[in-house]
């Protein structure tokens, strides 16, 4: 399948390391084309993205940072803004989300997502899932 998206985009690239730095707009002309190739709507493809970033978070070793965020899913929220604002350090030009809790009682929070770029909130919302299933 990428073999597929290299060839329609003319893209020359096999790897991509976790600290490169490409244009935004490469990321959704690859989605865009790989939804085209699997015959995927919007939310299920980047929703499966998202849920996949915390796989990859994970294998790569962050599970450790990501832990140390908070001990139950509420204060990993509070404090997620902290680590946006520590990796601008090494992604200057990182345009990071920001997350607030609304409302929350013991069996649910109601959280507020809030960002200058657009269509992430299905890769955003597969990540809060596999965060919350995955880690707490």
């Amino acid at each position: 399948m990428w073999g597929k998206v290299k060839e329609q985009l003319n893209l020359e690239l096999d790897n991509f390391g976790a600290t490169d730095v490409f244009p935004e707009n490469q990321v959704g002309k690859m989605g865009k084309t790989a939804m085209k190739i699997l015959s995927l709507k919007d939310e299920e493809f980047y929703e499966g993205m998202g849920k996949y970033f915390v796989t990859l978070a994970k294998d790569l070793g962050y599970e450790k940072t990501i832990v140390q965020l908070g001990r139950h899913i509420r204060d990993f929220f509070l404090n997620l803004d902290n680590l946006h604002d520590y990796l601008k350090y090494t992604f200057p030009r990182m345009k990071a989300p920001s997350f607030f809790i609304e409302d929350e009682d013991p069996t649910k929070i109601m959280m507020q997502y809030r960002t200058r770029r657009r269509g992430f909130h299905y890769y955003v919302q597969g990540q809060v899932k596999e965060i919350a299933k995955v880690l707490f």
